[in-house]
């Protein structure tokens, strides 16, 4: 059997989407759901980012850099990078 790219044992890989674009957001999670990983949320801004990177801690997080004309993916990189311990993606 192969294995899912999505789980770490039998525990799906918990990921966090932070994008200012409901259509992208909102396809990248019904890609990702397909795929069998668990969106833990949609965040659209820097503080509701960091409202759930705090509250439900994914495994993985995907940024988008430009969010609202400013670089808050950078931001939200930096905060991870300082208070947590997980990987992070850039789109």
């Amino acid at each position: 059997m192969r294995k899912s790219p999505s789980k770490v044992g039998n525990k799906k890989i918990k990921v966090l989407i932070v994008d200012d674009e409901v259509f992208i957001s909102e396809q990248l999670n019904v890609i990702l759901v397909e795929l069998d990983y668990n969106v833990t949320s949609i965040a659209y801004d820097t503080p509701t980012a960091i409202e759930s990177l705090n509250s439900n801690p994914p495994d993985l997080a995907i940024l988008d850099i430009k969010m609202h004309g400013e670089n808050q993916g950078f931001i939200i990189a930096e905060y991870i990078r300082e208070h947590m311990d997980i990987p992070f993606v850039f789109f």
